[in-house]
């Protein structure tokens, strides 16, 4: 929770990260989740993928309430001391805040863009 004061575009990212693991739709995690379920209900197995949908609703509950916690809320021990507990970084969070938003916007668009390239 103290992390959103000192450097938000990390902390956005790790919440895009933590999103993506958690299947949400516009995401690269729920591509691979869609068409696991797809198979499966063509396989003729709907207790496995019933079963795989409520796991994966799950884990999206638990990642939720892990973005809601480390964004939305304030530590309640903040403290403005000369000493803070944690050094400031030299190195740029920036570059892998973009590379990895770009990762995990673009990925599941890649079958499309190559539909449109050839």
């Amino acid at each position: 929770a103290i992390t959103w004061s000192k450097n938000p575009v990390l902390t956005a990212t790790t919440a895009l990260v933590l999103l993506s693991l958690g299947g949400l739709p516009p995401l690269t995690g729920f591509m691979p989740k869609w068409l696991i379920l797809q198979e499966l209900a063509k396989q003729s197995l709907p207790l496995t993928a019933t079963v795989m949908a409520l796991a994966a609703l799950l884990s999206l509950y638990f990642y939720l309430r892990l973005c809601y916690a480390m964004t939305l809320t304030i530590s309640p021990n903040t403290v403005n001391s000369a000493t803070p507990w944690r050094v400031q970084t030299t190195q740029a969070s920036l570059p892998l805040a973009l590379a990895t938003t770009l990762a995990l916007g673009l990925l599941p668009m890649t079958p499309a863009i190559v539909m449109l390239v050839t």
